[in-house]
């Protein structure tokens, strides 16, 4: 796709995750007339740019941009589990660009039809997520609903299964963030799709590398839009390992309700299995080890990992 044309003076906002790197220059951002940036907070049960780039969203707010999140709901994962992981790692800080859910396959390349062999596939865990997050009525969406990022593809992948016309409504009371790559796109002229109940769009995602996405409407919609998307709170540092606070209680996951196994050494390689310890178990920490990127924790009878590969399996009690 080539953007022949986009106006200087309409809002455009960029999206990130951890591997953005080579994007993340905040300055060069401004200067290229991005008012945003919307970053990955994570997806299924892992969490992306907090924990792998945990200074990107203070960075961007301390260069002038405005911040937002999206969390990719993954059908791998079950919506209660992947709420759980996401409140923690959002800290009910959305930004001003609100909190967006992601619906796509969680991997770039499946099939289609590998898609539906996943657990939780189709529209009813979607809701279910979105029906969890405005329960806790942070978001300013209309609803208090999380926005919604998808495609039309992706809209059609979903009503393969059937969508209702209850689920279809219930998730256009949310703004519509939708991904369409055309093949030549004209500002002013091009327009998007439109799939499900929804009337109209918020953002469009017009391209990738980088992702661009542009407001639908002049400057002064958009400042409206971002006064009712808000939510601020001062957020927490990523929670840092402390040896000084040892002993801890570390309470086991649901993510690990097949059981988490317990070895007499930290980590997987040269290590044996010991036996293994199931959710809610609390267990006293006495000894964390990093073993590369994961975090293994030592108590009375051997080791488990707190997070592996990107998965927490347990967290500090208060």
């Amino acid at each position: 796709m080539g953007v022949l044309y986009l106006n200087p003076n309409t809002p455009k906002v960029i999206d990130l995750y951890a591997g953005n790197e080579s994007q993340a220059n905040w300055d060069k951002l401004v200067s290229d007339g991005y008012r945003g940036v919307i970053f990955k907070f994570g997806q299924g049960e892992w969490p992306d740019v907090p924990r792998r780039q945990p200074t990107w969203w203070k960075d961007a707010r301390s260069a002038g941009l405005l911040t937002g999140c999206y969390w990719l709901k993954d059908a791998r994962h079950n919506s209660a589990e992947e709420f759980d992981v996401l409140m923690k790692w959002t800290n009910g800080d959305w930004g001003e660009l609100g909190l967006w859910l992601d619906i796509e396959k969680p991997v770039l390349t499946m099939k289609d039809s590998a898609y539906y062999k996943l657990g939780y596939a189709g529209i009813k865990d979607v809701v279910n997520l979105a029906y969890l997050v405005a329960n806790t009525g942070i978001s300013r969406f209309p609803g208090h609903l999380p926005g919604i990022y998808t495609s039309s593809g992706m809209w059609a992948l979903l009503g393969q299964k059937g969508i209702s016309k209850a689920h279809a409504d219930y998730l256009a009371q949310a703004p519509l963030w939708t991904a369409q790559y055309l093949y030549a796109f004209v500002d002013g002229v091009s327009k998007p799709r439109m799939f499900g109940s929804w009337k109209s769009w918020t953002f469009w995602q017009i391209c990738e590398r980088p992702d661009i996405d542009i407001f639908n409407g002049p400057a002064d919609d958009f400042d409206s839009f971002i006064k009712q998307g808000a939510h601020y709170v001062t957020p927490e540092e990523p929670e840092e390992i402390d040896p000084y606070r040892l002993p801890r209680t570390l309470v086991i996951l649901d993510s690990a309700r097949r059981g988490l196994m317990v070895r007499n050494a930290p980590g997987t390689v040269g290590t044996k299995v010991v036996g293994a310890v199931y959710p809610p178990r609390a267990i006293t920490v006495t000894q964390v080890e990093l073993v590369g990127k994961d975090v293994w924790c030592k108590f009375d009878w051997g080791w488990v990992a707190k997070e592996y590969k990107g998965t927490l399996y347990g967290e500090w009690s208060i």
